[in-house]
Parts: structure tokens; sequence; C-alpha cells
């Protein structure tokens, strides 16, 4: 027949290999049930050949482990997101998302605030569970418009108990990454990178502007792209160089190469405020 048995690991479990033995006896009444761990072994400590089956399971105990799964660190004014991880921890567990210098900064579902020592009064933070795969999210966090262009630093927190949460020196297990809070926010690509005249090169990315404009540090360069101005700010509406419309915060081009020499040019995108 079939067994199964969940055993919980204590939170002060120390780490490393472990064994659990497995065996099958005779019970004939709860006294023996009683004194079941004299019944295993003989006087010195072996385990009695009479035992009906003996197996041994290994296991091994590890150190709470949080990481970051987020695919850019980088935020405009405006732009919703959600702070996203995995952990070693199980399904159930909960994983505190905490917020230094966050208020008044940040719009954030659920939110939460306390004042904890090492990090800052009233602090936002959010609770998340651990799903079964051992994933956790926020819900959506949108910045501010007027939310100050900076670094700010968030933390995955694990506490045995919530009251720890309020003492940064308590948390059982962190981890911090440092988000970026910018007044545009522009991710730009170039392919290929190698090419001769009259091939065409791609320019794509994604932005939170409705249009981004091209320069290079030579003029003639590459069709219907000009130089870029020795000095800022820069009028790309007005000077007449490429434009290329972003649809829904992605934008992409092919242009031509016109350049008569060879050598190495540099592209710029630029995101006008």
């Amino acid at each position: 027949g079939n067994f199964e048995k969940e055993i919980d690991i204590p939170d002060d479990a120390e780490t490393g290999d472990w064994a659990a033995v497995v065996v099958a006896m005779p019970v004939t009444d709860d006294n023996v049930l009683n004194k079941v761990s004299s019944q295993l072994k003989d006087d010195e400590g072996v385990l009695k050949d009479t035992l009906i089956g003996k197996d041994i399971v290994y296991f091994k105990v590890e150190e709470p482990k949080i990481e970051f799964t987020m695919d850019t660190t980088t935020f405009a004014r405006g732009e919703e997101f959600k702070v996203t991880g995995k952990t070693n921890l199980p399904e159930g567990a909960t994983i505190y998302v905490v917020f230094e210098n966050g208020k008044d900064n940040f719009d954030i579902a659920d939110v939460r605030t306390a004042d904890i020592n090492g990090i800052g009064d009233d602090t936002p933070y959010v609770k998340c569970t651990v799903g079964s795969n051992g994933v956790f999210k926020t819900g959506d966090i949108e910045v501010l418009s007027d939310a100050s262009m900076t670094t700010y630093k968030v933390y995955a927190v694990w506490v045995k108990n919530e009251n720890y949460l309020y003492d940064k020196t308590e948390w059982d297990a962190y981890e911090s990454i440092t988000i970026r809070v910018v007044k545009q926010k522009l991710d730009a690509y170039l392919e290929p990178k190698e090419v001769v005249k009259g091939d065409k090169i791609k320019i794509y990315g994604n932005t939170t502007v409705s249009r981004v404009y091209v320069y290079t540090d030579e003029g003639d360069v590459l069709e219907g792209v000009k130089q870029l101005p020795a000095t800022s700010p820069y009028y790309p509406q007005t000077d007449g160089t490429l434009g290329i419309i972003v649809e829904n915060g992605k934008f992409s081009k092919e242009i031509k190469v016109t350049a008569e020499d060879a050598g190495t040019y540099t592209v710029y995108v630029y995101a006008p405020a």
C-alpha cells in the first residue's frame, strides 16, 4: 500500500543535509507507539534487524532565497509596473515588498505604511503571497506624475514574525533592487551593426513619448537623418531630421545607409520631453 506524510520544517532548523529513517514495524498497542524511538534501535544504537522494513530518504534544508524577476527597473512618470520575484519559500509564505522613500512618489495597490527602523517613517509596503511555483508579485504600481526623478530602493522581505518587519536588523531574509524614475523612458536598438552603402539598418525600441527622432554624429550617414546639433536643447520638429511615430509604446523604422566612407558612426535616438 501507499503512505504519505507532510513534515513541517521548523523556522530554526539547521541548514544542511538531513536524513529521515522510515521503518515498518508491528504495532500491538499504544504503548509501542509511545516508545517507538526505543523500539527502533538496540542498546548500541543500531537499527534492529527484526524490523519488518526500513528505508532512508535524504533532503536538504537551505536558507531562504529571494530574487527579483523584473525585465526593467527604469520607469517614466505616469508609467505602471509590478514588482515580481521568486523564492524557495513554500507556497503560502508571505513576502513583504517595501518601498524606501516611496511615499508621495508611487500609487501602490493594497498599500500599507509603517515606521520601519533602518528604512524610514511612513514607509509604504505590500504583502505578497508566494504561489505554488515560488513566484510572488505585487498589484499595479503607478509612478506619480510629479514623482521625484531619482532612484528608489525596493526590498523583498521575509520574516518569521510580522513584528520583525518593523526593524530592518530583524529581517530574516531579504533582497533589494534599485529602480529609477525618469521624465521619459526610451530603450532603442539598432541592427545590423555592420553594413555597406545602400544597405538598410533597422532602428526599433519602446518609449513613453509619441514620436522619437534620429540623429547621427556626422552628416549624410543615413537617409533623411541630420547631424546631431552641437548644442542642446534640440528642436527636431523644425530642424528636419527623421522622426519615427510611436504606436502602443513601440517604434520601428528601416533607414537606408548613405555614408560614402567606411568607418564607425554613432546613431542617436532622441525622445523629446
